[in-house]
């Protein structure tokens, strides 16, 4: 694909996807500063950023208690940052839509906008969802991925919002898949393209708060995302290792 970029480039967000893979990301205090709302991260997407146009950035997608999703970039701080050690820039954490550290999407909304759209389908019709999961005869097919957004307990104590995914097997059961980071490793580069494309890999529990993380390939195309129902296991960590930038046709 000709991405240079790795996984190990974004240690800075090392400790803040640990935090919500403990389903502790309400702790993060992510607010809208313009509207006061309270937000928990749900996932990340990394691999674009840095590029010839940006430096070293990610998307952070947050929700509300009430699975409203928005999202902004954040970035890591400047002190202390070599190979990440500084963390995340705090301030970026909260939406601004202007001053120093002005983050919302801007520009860049069009080209994210696709990965939001995925959790919105789904909250607009989940209990029609929960009801066609319960009746053989209106089942969706398997190449048809449901992604949503639940709000979960923590093992320490309090609540958080995860993201989602639920994948039908051959035996026309659901696995619910938590997702935390989206690695984005190829994308249409010309905004005059026909096709528009993003292709990476899903990186997600199978159980909540588990240390076990699995991947599998995606790709959106137009607006419609396709996800394999080939699955990787990774190493325990919430950053996955090079082998995320590996694709296949």
């Amino acid at each position: 694909s000709g991405n240079k970029n790795r996984p190990r480039d974004y240690r800075w967000l090392e400790a803040t996807l640990e935090t919500m893979a403990r389903n502790r990301g309400s702790t993060l205090g992510c607010t809208d500063l313009a509207t006061g709302a309270q937000f928990s991260p749900v996932f990340f997407v990394v691999g674009g950023c840095p590029n010839r146009w940006c430096g070293m950035q990610a998307v952070m997608y947050c929700a509300t208690s009430a699975c409203q999703l928005d999202f902004w970039w954040v970035k890591p701080s400047k002190v202390g940052s070599g190979e990440g050690k500084g963390g995340i820039e705090k301030h970026t954490l909260n939406r601004h839509a202007k001053g120093p550290h002005k983050n919302d999407p801007g520009a860049s909304k069009a080209f994210y906008k696709p990965f939001a759209d995925l959790f919105r389908q789904e909250e607009a019709g989940r209990s029609a969802v929960r009801k066609k999961r319960s009746s053989a005869a209106a089942k969706a097919p398997r190449d048809v991925p449901r992604f949503g957004l639940e709000l979960v307990r923590a093992r320490e104590g309090g609540q958080a919002v995860r993201a989602y995914l639920d994948k039908e097997d051959r035996n026309g059961a659901f696995e619910r898949l938590y997702l935390h980071l989206v690695w984005q490793e190829d994308w249409t580069s010309s905004p005059f393209a026909w096709t528009k494309y993003i292709k990476g890999k899903l990186v997600y529990q199978k159980l909540l708060e588990s240390q076990e993380f699995w991947s599998r390939q995606y790709a959106i195309t137009n607006g419609k995302i396709g996800v394999s129902d080939a699955e990787e296991r990774l190493a325990d960590s919430v950053l996955p290792s090079d082998d995320v930038k590996d694709l296949w046709e």
